[in-house]
Parts: structure tokens; sequence; C-alpha cells
């Protein structure tokens, strides 16, 4: 009776540390945020205060993403579809970006 409390309470305490492994789970390494030179930036973002660079320069890094989020600002009455617009105005065959002034203020 002894050794089968001995075997459960093993049996329990496995059982607990594997649970408790699981749940905790690995987690993925933090993803490096992804900005474009300053380099490749106009003359009038780069002359802009660095939070103004940071956001051109992630939305010319990262277009599917900043694609995906709407513009809040009510600029879809020039036209724009997303996010992405107020930073790029066009993005041509040959990967030259053409920017528009609009997030600049």
């Amino acid at each position: 009776m002894k050794r089968n409390l001995l075997v459960l309470a093993a049996a329990l305490s496995l059982a607990a540390a594997v649970a408790l492994t699981s749940c905790a789970g690995e987690q993925p390494p933090p993803r490096e945020i992804e900005l474009a030179p300053v380099s490749e930036m106009p003359e009038r973002v780069q002359a802009g205060p660095i939070n103004v660079q940071e956001a051109y320069r992630f939305a010319v890094a990262n277009p599917e993403l900043v694609r995906q989020f709407p513009c809040y600002c009510g600029c879809v009455n020039v036209g724009h579809e997303s996010n992405l617009d107020c930073y790029v105005s066009e993005t041509r065959p040959d990967g030259t970006v053409l920017f528009d002034s609009h997030a600049l203020g």
C-alpha cells in the first residue's frame, strides 16, 4: 500500500511538472522591428521629428503590414485606402518608392 502511494505521488508530481511546463510554453524570440534606412527617405522626411522618420521608415520596410490598417485620420476623402497611403503614394515596378507627404503633419 505504501509503495502504491509513492508511485501515485511520483506520477502526480510528474504530471504536474509536465502540465506546468506545457502551460508556460516556449516564447518565440522577440521580432526585430524592420526599418528602411534613413538614407532612403526624402530630405523632408529626414528633416522631420524622429517619430515621423521612424513611421515612414517602418511603412517603407513593412508595406504589407501597414496596408492592413485603415486610415484613421479621415484622409479617405483624398483617396487613401489604407494607412500605407499616408506614407507611400506609389511603389513602382522597379522598387522605387514615391512618398506621400500627408504623414509629415
